[in-house]
């Protein structure tokens, strides 16, 4: 990829990198309007704001966690302490936004899910926090996990 990063792909001569422009992408040329919610419906702020925090807010907020721990850092200084806590906050945010509706932009599953799963699921064990605290997010995953298209899926 140009810019040296991953995920990237090719359609039609096009080369995407970055995870968020490739899902807009393949929904908006590919999709046919699914697991995406239209401009216009109730629910179209929830669903922007959740597509857009995986990698805007969770993402940014995990990676300093993942960085901390591997590098042998403390976070003892107050500056290190704040931005470690960070992560904590966005899983207690997706906490409750989970014990009002059952998928982050409400009823139904959308893009929100697949963006998110990655940092809710998989960089939650290398930050080293426990979804215990988290019945809702736990439940959450159990319902994504548990979906024939999730199964289907090479893992």
């Amino acid at each position: 990829m140009p810019a040296g990063t991953a995920p990237g792909v090719t359609d039609e001569g096009r080369v995407l990198w970055e995870s968020g422009a490739i899902m807009e992408y393949i929904l908006q040329t590919h999709g046919s309007g699914r697991l995406m919610v239209a401009p216009g419906a109730p629910n179209y702020a929830d669903y922007l704001f959740w597509f857009h925090f995986a990698n805007g807010s969770l993402m940014p907020d995990l990676m300093f966690r993942v960085i901390l721990r591997r590098s042998g850092g403390s976070d003892d200084d107050p500056i290190v302490c704040g931005l470690v806590e960070r992560a904590p906050r966005a899983f207690a945010l997706v906490e409750k936004r989970l014990g009002e509706v059952p998928f982050l932009a409400g009823g139904a599953l959308t893009a929100a899910e697949i963006i998110n799963f990655f940092p809710l699921a998989k960089m939650q064990a290398w930050t080293g926090i426990e979804l215990p605290e988290f019945p809702n997010l736990g439940a959450y995953l159990a319902r994504i996990r548990d979906r024939p298209g999730f199964q289907r899926a090479p893992t």
